[in-house]
């Protein structure tokens, strides 16, 4: 067997049934870059509009076919999508 009939390609499992996404958590220290598979775009994207106490962290993602849209999340919003990050392998 050949690596590729192995190994599944971009495209072709449940994990990857879209290109990835890139958001970027602002932190004071750096700017983390996260590579969010497709499937989980949805679920980020909820967990930073749900609703939460003082907003003060920036959390930046290209929404194509726009602009790089920009949301405000709290401390806790923030350090619990590092938390999924870290464990998904996300950070780049």
């Amino acid at each position: 067997m050949s690596l590729t009939e192995d190994m599944p390609q971009y495209g072709t499992g449940p994990m990857r049934s879209s290109p990835p996404e890139y958001f970027f958590v602002h932190t004071p220290e750096k700017l983390i870059r996260l590579r969010v598979p497709g499937l989980w775009k949805t679920a980020l994207l909820a967990i930073i509009d749900s609703s939460q106490g003082n907003r003060e962290h920036m959390i930046s993602y290209d929404y194509l076919p726009g602009p790089t849209q920009v949301k405000i999340v709290s401390k806790e919003v923030r350090d619990y999508i590092l938390r999924i990050a870290t464990g998904e392998e996300w950070i780049e």
